[in-house]
């Protein structure tokens, strides 16, 4: 991952909080999904014309359960990022970054570095 970082020359501050942002958005997506497909499960129940079948109704079961995991598994990434995540937006991070004559970035003028270490050089992820 931070090969790739390196050769799109990107923050990989920013392009983390990218990644939160859809992984926020495909958790909130799977839980709607799942309430929708055990909603339509249960009207379609109701309906005495045309029953569900056991084997459909095993379908969606294991389709709701597929998607509260996903929403599961999104709540874990986004609390273990929240807990390694230092404080700030990237920018934050990022205001009063001197040049570091002996880093890379710093000499070709991009900055993928995460802020400053605390002898005042670049610090990566």
């Amino acid at each position: 991952m931070q090969e790739l970082v390196r050769r799109l020359h990107g923050n990989p501050a920013i392009l983390a909080a990218c990644f939160y942002d859809g992984i926020i958005a495909f958790g909130d997506q799977q839980i709607v999904t799942g309430i929708a497909i055990m909603a339509s499960a249960m009207k379609r129940m109701s309906d005495r014309d045309t029953p569900l079948s056991a084997y459909h109704l095993a379908i969606v079961g294991d389709l709701v359960w597929l998607c509260s995991n996903a929403h599961l598994l999104a709540l874990s990434v986004i609390r273990s990022y929240d807990d390694s995540a230092k404080p700030g937006t990237p920018e934050d991070q990022l205001q009063g970054h001197a040049r570091d004559p002996g880093c890379p970035d710093c000499d070709t003028g991009r900055y993928a570095a995460v802020g400053l270490s605390a002898d005042g050089g670049c610090e990566y992820i």
